[in-house]
């Protein structure tokens, strides 16, 4: 069953400053050396992830924002164990400028229940105040269950084309403590080990999935001669602190589309991110 919910929407003002990208850029070059400096100051694709976050709405129990449950939405009586990050895309028109003010405007696109899950889609459009120019566009979905955590899904033999290894890196507990942080993300999966543990079954704090795309495409970005302008992905599989992650790429075809995965740098079967990436 699916709801059409696009009358509700909400906005978020932001000016991007320099001070929350230099922050990240000294966690990610900590975890992965090779990670050049950015390039004359640019803004790259994901770094809207800091910004555009809401600071004053009400919490769910699980330290995330209750605007957007099933419940709220549906203004029915639905419970959820555990939400997670399920899949998304960003496609950008013009990159964002330091010290300019934009505005994103938020969409719920629809309510989905699946064999008992519910998924919220949503819909961000980032926009310069000034010019009201339409900078980035940004879908993304999250599952609502009340499964346990499951074993990790495997995804079979690595496909051919992605087998070059660009690097590995593994995220501690502060690390990810700091982006949430850095994002206003008060999600208690990403802090709060004992709730993790005893509340929703993991087995240790979760990986932001803001923070693995966005490793993702800074690892492609500075590391490739193309600008990446659009990417569609999806999560297969959730990332536990102190889990060695690897960033498999593959080769551009004749259209500027190449595939890259984040995956069990020991098992590389085990997928947590697939990405389909276009460079301008």
């Amino acid at each position: 069953m699916t709801h059409n919910l696009s009358s509700k929407c909400w906005s978020f003002r932001d000016v991007v400053t320099a001070a929350p990208l230099l922050k990240l850029d000294k966690l990610l070059q900590s975890k992965i050396p090779q990670i050049n400096n950015r390039a004359a100051g640019k803004i790259l694709l994901g770094d809207h992830f800091l910004y555009f976050n809401p600071a004053s709405v009400s919490l769910s129990p699980d330290g995330y924002f209750s605007q957007i449950t099933p419940q709220n939405l549906l203004n029915d009586d639905i419970s959820f164990r555990r939400r997670l990050w399920a899949f998304g895309s960003l496609k950008s028109y013009e990159p964002l400028a330091w010290n300019r003010q934009y505005e994103c405007f938020e969409t719920i696109q629809y309510v989905k229940k699946i064999r008992g899950d519910y998924f919220v889609k949503m819909l961000r459009t980032i926009s310069n105040v000034d010019t009201q120019n339409l900078v980035l566009t940004e879908e993304r979905a999250l599952i609502y269950t009340n499964s346990k955590p499951q074993l990790p899904k495997l995804n079979g033999t690595q496909p051919p084309n992605l087998n070059h290894q660009r690097c590995t890196f593994t995220f501690r507990d502060l690390d990810v403590v700091r982006y949430s942080a850095l994002t206003f993300n008060p999600h208690r999966i990403h802090w709060d080990r004992d709730y993790c543990l005893n509340q929703e079954g993991y087995k240790n704090l979760i990986v932001q999935g803001p923070l693995l795309l966005q490793t993702l495409l800074r690892v492609l970005q500075l590391q490739m001669r193309f600008e990446i302008c659009s990417v569609k992905y999806k999560n297969s599989n959730y990332v536990y602190v102190d889990q060695e992650v690897a960033v498999m790429v593959g080769e551009p075809d004749a259209q500027g589309q190449c595939g890259a995965i984040l995956c069990d740098a020991q098992n590389p079967s085990v997928h947590f991110l697939n990405a389909t990436i276009l460079l301008r």
